[in-house]
């Protein structure tokens, strides 16, 4: 790849250049959410949370003019002698895939596009974006040439295939920094996805929209015009159909946060966010739905006290599975695969059981509590949208401007009592970069 465009983009994410400076706190955090991410290895690749989809995806207007210029110098060397339609068609595809390449490298997860002409026919979101096999086969193979992705040919299996996947190599990394806050997801419906209906939900609701579309059709229509990273809309979506687990999702929630924070180093609205967290909210929500009882202030540091292991991420963990799950075992065997040996666990098992004894654990209480989740954390956006302030769903926290800490922390502890219907209180904390 030739040196120009990288001339004319990346000095405005180095920190020695004033120009670092000149549209201030967005550009100071571009250049720290870049440096962090030259800084992590190339993702894993063993399962979905690995992963991320592709989606018919745009370009802020701000940087419209540099992007043009980026997919100038790479139509140049890869256009070949394509005519018109045939020209343009290409261009798209390619910028397509740029675009959902900066969203992957911003939450450091391979890209998955299928390569298989099937799906380019049967895949709804292949057919409404307008992606044909062939077109987007020749751009990947350009990219893979070229030295400017990491390409693994996907795989058939018997109950899914998986797609390939894609990844940005060291080389066109540094072209993609420039624009980690200007792609973003087109703002299209349908905002509530079901997977997998039951008989029994296709029964009760057949074709019929559901009453959710236009909840969340209302949060989108505000937040498309604000600006955050990883920007896309907010879906909701149900593992299997509305009778069963659903939780709101957007991808600034994959942001990287662990090893290195990256997420909570990124902006609404060119403004610092913060994290308002519910805490201990599936144990918490269960033990006030079911029974009205109070799970007091920390009941992971009273777990930690009464089994004498003071690993919090391990308390955390066990809770989750053993609410979650269905069973005894596949509670334990989850938990072994995190470090969290048999005796460990049979001993956080009888220290919450002790502390919180009509807490039920190995049933499958997760999915109600998602539910739960879900409708609190809708409730609050929506009361966002009115309010007009930016909300950004995380699992079960809310992310906003750090302005609007305490509006957050009221709304969502009305939004939470009223839920669960009893005079029990939740606990939040707050987390800043």
């Amino acid at each position: 790849m030739k040196t120009k465009v990288s001339k004319a983009i990346y000095p405005t994410v180095n920190s020695d250049l004033p120009q670092t400076y000149i549209q201030g706190s967005k550009t100071k955090s571009l250049y720290s959410v870049s440096h962090m991410l030259s800084h992590l290895a190339e993702p894993e690749d063993f399962d979905k949370d690995d992963r991320c989809w592709m989606y018919p995806s745009r370009i802020a207007d701000e940087h419209q003019a540099e992007f043009s210029m980026f997919v100038d110098e790479l139509m140049e060397e890869s256009q070949g002698k394509r005519k018109e339609p045939h020209l343009s068609a290409y261009r798209h595809h390619l910028e397509q895939l740029l675009l959902n390449l900066t969203q992957a490298l911003f939450q450091n997860k391979w890209l998955l596009v299928s390569q298989d002409e099937a799906a380019f026919r049967d895949d709804q979101q292949y057919i409404a974006a307008g992606w044909q096999y062939r077109t987007m086969k020749a751009a990947l193979k350009y990219l893979e040439a070229d030295g400017l992705i990491y390409l693994r040919i996907g795989k058939m299996y018997k109950d899914q295939p998986l797609r390939t996947r894609i990844f940005p190599t060291p080389a066109l990394s540094p072209y993609l920094y420039p624009f980690l806050f200007g792609a973003e997801q087109v703002f299209e419906g349908p905002y509530v996805v079901v997977n997998r209906p039951s008989e029994m939900w296709l029964q009760i609701n057949g074709a019929a929209e559901l009453m959710e579309e236009a909840e969340l059709a209302k949060i989108n229509n505000f937040l498309k015009d604000h600006d955050w990273g990883a920007k896309a809309p907010v879906r909701l979506i149900y593992s299997t159909d509305s009778f069963h687990g659903g939780r709101l999702y957007t991808p600034y929630q994959n942001l990287p946060s662990r090893k290195i924070d990256i997420r909570k180093h990124s902006l609404i609205d060119g403004e610092p966010l913060s994290e308002v967290d519910f805490s201990a909210n599936q144990l918490r929500l269960q033990l006030a739905v079911l029974h009205g009882e109070d799970a007091g202030d920390d009941p992971y540091e009273n777990i930690a006290m009464r089994s004498r292991i003071f690993d919090r991420e391990k308390i955390k963990a066990f809770i989750v599975r053993a609410i979650g799950s269905d069973s005894r075992h596949k509670a334990e065997g989850s938990c072994r695969k995190l470090g969290i040996s048999v005796n460990e666990f049979n001993t956080l098992e009888a220290a919450t059981l002790a502390l919180y004894p009509m807490l039920k654990l190995f049933i499958g209480w997760t999915h109600q509590g998602q539910n739960l989740e879900g409708q609190i954390l809708k409730k609050v956006m929506l009361k966002g949208v009115d309010d007009g302030v930016v909300c950004l769903p995380v699992h079960d926290a809310i992310a906003v401007q750090q302005k609007h800490e305490l509006w957050a922390v009221k709304a969502m502890t009305t939004a939470w009592t009223e839920a669960v219907g009893c005079n029990v209180k939740p606990r939040l904390k707050v987390d800043k970069p």
